[in-house]
């Protein structure tokens, strides 16, 4: 069976399981020193917003998704905080190409995303994010550069995909997240 972004988020009844929510404290913390006041930012991904207290000195935050499954539930939960948001959802078959303008965002935040990104996809992904953003935020599955592929989970050489498509890689931390295969990583053009 082939795998299709929209259907499976668009199927998938809670997309923050136990372990991506038993994860939340730590990835806030670890992206928090990189979100300052008043940055336009742009969440690609946020699902139903498991990373909202990240966004809570920002007054404004932006949002982009595959999915509109879940734009209720993030909507209430911006709202419990008081946070103003601009929801884009894409659902069609392209959903690379967004409908941003070049460094648009001072950051662009994609956090456990590009492990649902096929093969065929992650290179133009990541120029894409990088030419909307100033800066790349990401945290996704990673191990020591092996490449995993299942239905619908994919990791694969982040720094050599960077490095190939002439990105440059600001910062990379695998130590802080030792208890599970994930990298924390920023990069921009």
């Amino acid at each position: 069976m082939t795998y299709n972004k929209i259907n499976y988020w668009n199927n998938r009844k809670d997309p923050n399981n136990d372990f991506c929510r038993s994860q939340t404290y730590n990835h806030v913390n670890l992206v928090k020193p990189f979100i300052t006041k008043n940055l336009n930012i742009l969440e690609y991904g946020p699902g139903i917003g498991r990373m909202i207290e990240l966004y809570k000195d920002q007054t404004h935050i932006n949002f982009f998704d595959i999915s509109s499954a879940y734009e209720e539930r993030l909507k209430q939960k911006c709202d419990s905080q008081g946070l103003k948001i601009q929801q884009y959802i894409i659902d069609k078959d392209n959903t690379i190409k967004t409908p941003f303008k070049d460094n648009e965002f001072d950051i662009v935040c994609a956090f456990e995303v590009l492990i649902h990104s096929p093969e065929t996809e992650i290179d133009e992904l990541i120029r894409e994010l990088s030419r909307i953003g100033k800066k790349v935020i990401v945290i996704t599955w990673y191990k020591n550069g092996e490449t995993l592929s299942s239905s619908y989970c994919f990791t694969r050489d982040y720094k050599n995909i960077i490095k190939k498509n002439n990105l440059k890689l600001i910062h990379w931390d695998e130590d802080s997240l030792s208890s599970i295969p994930q990298v924390f990583y920023v990069y921009s053009k």
